[in-house]
């Protein structure tokens, strides 16, 4: 069996659940790697259960499960800049985009070997592994204002670890979001330093990039109103 035949015997076990819990899939694979995402939809949020395989030398190997959410009132945002003046890719998926990085519990296999007689195991553990861990998880974490609450004071440092590489753009988003009375200040701030950095060589592609996106950032959120704590 290859890894994508493997993949589709998890997935066909599991079809009745996921079907019940409104679980939607989406898989990606060439002969080497294959991904797969198992995500519940809604209105303002991906709640995401990840896990890949790896076919190396005829050898299939497994790791999941990981867990993560995309706030999608954020990233729509942050991400469209993002892209727009090159900062990541034109072809981002956002599915692919966790909004934010804990160490959170998850279920990890470390690069398994699957053989037919393991197989069955893992297909059962997503089951229990939704229900004792993602479920929590996403319940924990269930919209952008429990995230603003948990970073709202975190050090700079701090906000790296969490929010990733555009950390300052992705809170000056959560902080307008929140209505956050710190959110211009935070914004003037983050654009003048931004500016600073153009100023200082304006020939550098990564400080016109920013610059430029910086700029838009706060146009878009002085004329965006808050959602939440309204």
């Amino acid at each position: 069996m290859t890894h994508i035949d493997y993949n589709n015997f998890i997935l066909e076990k599991n079809r009745n659940f996921n079907e019940q819990n409104s679980i939607l899939i989406e898989t990606s694979s060439d002969d080497f790697r294959l991904g797969t995402h198992l995500v519940r939809k809604s209105k303002e949020n991906l709640y995401v259960i990840y896990y890949y395989m790896e076919n190396n030398f005829s050898t299939i190997y497994f790791q999941g499960f990981d867990i993560y959410i995309v706030y999608i009132e954020l990233e729509s945002i942050v991400m469209n800049i993002l892209s727009k003046y090159d900062l990541i890719g034109k072809d981002y998926n956002i599915i692919d985009r966790p909004s934010f990085n804990l160490n959170e519990k998850t279920l990890k296999y470390n690069l398994e070997k699957i053989k037919e007689e393991n197989i069955d195991k893992i297909a059962d553990e997503f089951i229990t592994f939704y229900k004792q861990n993602a479920l929590p998880f996403f319940e924990k974490w269930k919209d952008l204002n429990v995230l603003y609450e948990y970073i709202k004071d975190k050090t700079e440092e701090e906000l790296w670890d969490i929010l990733g590489q555009f950390a300052p753009m992705k809170k000056a988003v959560i902080l307008k979001l929140c209505n956050d009375s710190n959110y211009q200040e935070f914004m003037d701030s983050y654009f003048q330093k931004q500016k600073e950095y153009f100023d200082e060589d304006p020939e550098d592609i990564d400080n016109i990039r920013y610059y430029n996106a910086s700029k838009e950032l706060k146009q878009v959120l002085d004329n965006t109103k808050p959602i939440y704590n309204v």
